[in-house]
């Protein structure tokens, strides 16, 4: 949660609506000023360190779109929420490309735009911090630490700053997009975020390359009166491999649960409320879709907001003897085994290979030289064949 006090911005031509977030925020703990009229909201932002603006986007005299365009000259460190109709998705979609942080759904459910404010809260923080040279702490150089973090292991730089970044995401609700090459650790990273959320106690996992019945098993079969993976997870996380194989009619239903909250049913207005966290992983650059109408464009920047991209394990060779011993270390539990490590020699091929199937490749490879080694540290002859 974010520190009371924090100071926000809303603005909407509703004196209704501006009354209702007035006191809904500040009696969160909020310091909030709301105005009606954005020429005099815009006036104040020059003058106010606001640390987040909540902005309706159609309202007379300047629309929300030149006010935001014109908030982000003035301090592109602030984060802007727009509140938009589903008529306006298109405007919406502008906003986003403009660096609005996220838009929300009228109406507006209170406890969803708080959220999502608390993040807006938490970037413009980080940014500031930036922005004054002041460095965070997955801005730090990693040295020789090594991470051990749920599974993800990484000495090198990039990846020790992507693991402190994924654990500072995690506390927020907001849906996550995991991308990287095959066998690169995107699972792992997903567990990670989930595990440091404390939502729930098992993360659920569906494939959108391998499971037939996508649409049952994302969100259930009513006629059948049974409920969907989106139902199943409230309360916790769902993991969505391969998301740029989902269907258009999953896409669009997934779309309306990451704006409403709810899981879409067939013949009913008003969906069933879930509480499910999601991370989505993908292999592909999910904005090479959008123009061909293979992705929804609205539904990347839902889940683009909060992306990762994964290195190869060719882009950080640091990691790869820290992933070997922690893979050896857990198949000498598993199995048995009294192999402390790896000789000289095997661990000069370790680092010298060009791995094409990541960390998983390099799982595999570990786990059949713990196999075939005869003494004490893995040797060159115990590799399989491909090492050698």
């Amino acid at each position: 949660m974010e520190r009371p006090e924090s100071l926000i911005q809303i603005v909407d031509d509703d004196e209704a609506l501006l009354s209702l977030y007035e006191d809904y925020f500040g009696g969160e703990g909020f310091r909030v000023e709301v105005f009606a009229d954005p020429v005099l909201a815009l006036d104040k932002v020059r003058r106010t360190p606001y640390e987040a603006i909540v902005c309706d986007i159609t309202m007379p005299g300047m629309d929300g779109i030149t006010y935001l365009d014109r908030v982000k000259k003035e301090n592109p460190e602030l984060q802007v929420i727009m509140v938009t109709a589903r008529a306006e998705i298109s405007v919406a979609m502008e906003a986003m490309k403009l660096g609005a942080f996220d838009y929300v759904l009228k109406p507006a459910r209170l406890e969803k735009l708080h959220v999502t404010v608390q993040n807006a809260i938490a970037k413009s923080r980080i940014l500031r911090k930036k922005a004054m040279g002041v460095a965070a702490d997955s801005d730090l150089p990693a040295g020789n630490v090594t991470r051990n973090e749920f599974g993800v292991v990484a000495r090198s730089p990039s990846m020790v700053r992507l693991i402190d970044r994924a654990k500072y995401v995690a506390e927020y609700f907001t849906a996550v997009l995991v991308r990287g090459e095959v066998g690169s650790g995107k699972a792992s990273l997903a567990n990670l975020i989930h595990k440091v959320s404390r939502r729930g106690s098992e993360m659920l996992k569906i494939s959108c390359q391998s499971t037939p019945n996508m649409e049952e098993v994302l969100l259930g079969d009513p006629m059948a009166g049974s409920l969907g993976l989106l139902d199943e997870a409230s309360g916790s996380t769902l993991l969505i491999k391969d998301v740029e194989r989902l269907s258009p009619r999953c896409q669009t239903r997934l779309l309306h649960y990451l704006d409403t909250g709810e899981v879409p049913v067939d013949g009913q207005d008003a969906g069933r409320l879930a509480d499910t966290r999601i991370v989505a992983t993908t292999t592909t650059d999910l904005k090479l879709l959008l123009d061909s109408g293979v992705f929804r464009e609205d539904l990347y920047y839902r889940l683009g907001r909060i992306e990762f991209q994964i290195p190869s394990l060719n882009d950080r060779r640091d990691d790869v003897l820290p992933l070997a011993m922690s893979f050896l270390n857990e198949e000498c539990r598993t199995n048995f085994r009294q192999v402390v490590g790896f000789t000289e020699q095997a661990e000069a091929a370790l680092k010298g290979r060009y791995w094409t199937g990541n960390v998983s490749e390099l799982k595999e490879i570990v786990a059949e030289a713990c196999a075939n080694a005869s003494g004490k540290r893995v040797d060159l002859v115990d590799f399989p064949a491909s090492m050698k």
